[in-house]
């Protein structure tokens, strides 16, 4: 007979008799009783703790939009606090929650820094799109090595020698910009690992420029930069850089490690976009499906109760393609109208109600509806025809539908 012994500590370390016992468990697993079923075994996806931005998702480009510093919908900031506009908490029995949120942004511009050579400014002059309208006006006064503009990352990128990242940026200047730009990765001091020359990006409108970056030594507290290498004013929009080695070479991917490590768990189902992310701290910040989908530059980002924003690169779309990917059913969360509980507890009324339900209607045609369909065709023109494997629907409550 095959058995496993389990030993309980518990709670037996409450007094100094119970600490010095031990209780025995015997299992006999050759003698299984009720079957459990393989469809329960899944994984719970959740915007928290950088969950997806700066975790899973292989954006290595922390703020890459310059859109960190807004402030989220429904609420106002006040002696640093995020502090949601007066409205009926939907379990206090009309009266306002008195909850409130550290801001933790210190900055115009979180995770960038100029150095002594440029002066940088958040603007939204002549936006990029309306979705994501600020972008970064850069200075510059010396130009050269000491001219450059620097992201952190998250908490570092991780260079690694001969590998190969991928790099997308928006750029327009003034007239008075005449030249290009050097685009690197670089160590904390400044000691260059990889990097390319774009040799001019002089232009009165946006344009888009794309180039490969290859770290010739491995960093992993790295940093990216972009070096002005003449005087004048230039703008700066969506700077994206990933591993070309994201999890099945997907462009816009997930981290192959982590990716791999997941699907290795032979998950029955994946649970997206969480909990309390799916509510929001007020029901004007929760997420809606619709803005992560499309173009990655005009995807609107969202606010994270968690204390930092989400870009939504990790969209509806890569959800699905991703359980697709690891061989797991999509579970996909909605909100049913009302703030997390913990939160504002904001919610919509009834007269809302009908929309909730069509916009959830239609992300599920989305994932499975045919291409003759208005979201179904909408999946195929964004690269995926076919069905995606969704099988279950849950309501920020917590309720199966």
């Amino acid at each position: 007979m095959k058995k496993v012994i389990l030993l309980l500590g518990g709670s037996l370390y409450l007094t100094g008799v119970f600490a010095q016992q031990a209780a025995t468990v015997t299992v006999d697993v050759s003698k299984p009783q009720a079957r459990v079923s393989p469809s329960l075994h899944g994984i719970f996806f959740e915007e928290i703790s950088h969950g997806g931005e700066g975790g899973l998702y292989a954006e290595l480009i922390q703020n890459r939009g310059f859109e960190e510093s807004r402030i989220p919908q429904g609420v106002q900031l006040k002696d640093g606090w995020l502090v949601p506009d007066p409205k009926p908490h939907w379990f206090l029995n009309g009266k306002p929650s008195d909850w409130r949120m550290p801001w933790p942004v210190k900055s115009d511009y979180p995770s960038w820094r100029g150095s002594a050579g440029i002066d940088i400014t958040l603007t939204q002059e002549h936006p990029l799109n309306t979705a994501t309208p600020r972008n970064m006006k850069v200075t510059v006064r010396q130009p050269g090595a000491g001219s450059r503009l620097i992201n952190e990352g998250f908490w570092g990128i991780n260079a690694v020698k001969g590998d190969v990242y991928n790099l997308t940026f928006y750029a327009r200047t003034d007239a008075d910009y005449k030249g290009g730009v050097d685009v690197q990765l670089q160590s904390k001091e400044g000691r260059i690992l990889a990097k390319n020359t774009i040799k001019s990006i002089s232009s009165g409108e946006w344009k888009k420029y794309t180039c490969k970056l290859i770290p010739t030594e491995t960093d992993p507290a790295a940093e990216f930069a972009i070096s002005f290498n003449t005087t004048g004013t230039a703008y700066i929009d969506f700077v994206s850089l990933f591993p070309a080695k994201t999890f099945k070479g997907r462009p816009n991917g997930m981290r192959n490690d982590l990716s791999l490590l997941l699907a290795g768990m032979k998950p029955a189902f994946l649970r997206w976009p969480g909990g309390c992310f799916v509510e929001g701290i007020t029901i004007e910040s929760a997420p809606d499906w619709k803005k992560t989908i499309g173009p990655q530059e005009q995807r609107e980002p969202t606010y994270s109760p968690w204390g930092y924003w989400a870009s939504n690169g990790f969209g509806y779309h890569e959800y699905l393609q991703f359980c697709e990917d690891i061989n797991a059913d999509a579970m996909y969360v909605f909100n049913i109208g009302i703030a997390c509980e913990m939160r504002s507890g904001t919610f919509y009324g009834q007269d809302s109600v009908p929309a909730l339900i069509g916009n959830v209607l239609d992300a599920i045609e989305y994932a499975i509806g045919p291409v003759s369909s208005k979201w179904g065709q909408l999946r195929a023109a964004n690269g995926h025809p076919k069905p995606f494997p969704l099988k279950y629907r849950r309501s920020g409550m917590n309720n199966t539908v």
